[in-house]
């Protein structure tokens, strides 16, 4: 078998984080059964911090909890550029049509006229 189980030490980690993310994070397993603090686990969640291989730990449980902490809001500040930038391109793409009918109803009411040289 590849990965291991949680320990009650990677469950230690998930609980601080639910003290700030609620729900919102849970561990679950990567494809090589290790576990991982997933985020919004309820919605389209997203793998944002993988605990430990084997499940040995040298540092403090906060050096983990903050290290996830700041993967949470990495991600988090990504999705919300991610959905900035698809704000910022559905505008583009309005303004194109707009110029675009525009265009067509000058070409309606004045015609077409080639300003191609002779």
């Amino acid at each position: 078998m590849i990965g291991r189980g949680a320990t009650e030490y990677d469950k230690d980690i998930l609980e601080q984080l639910k003290i700030k993310y609620s729900d919102s994070v849970t561990i679950d397993f990567d494809m090589l059964n290790e576990p991982c603090i997933f985020f919004m686990y309820k919605g389209p969640a997203e793998m944002v911090y993988k605990l430990s291989a084997n499940g040995e730990y040298v540092r403090p449980m906060e050096f983990y909890c903050i290290q996830a902490d700041n993967a949470i809001i990495s991600f988090m500040e990504g999705q919300d550029k991610a959905i900035r930038q698809q704000k910022i391109n559905e505008l583009k793409t309005i303004k194109d049509i707009n110029k675009f009918e525009q265009q067509r109803e000058h070409f309606k009411d004045n015609g077409f006229v080639d300003n191609l040289p002779d």
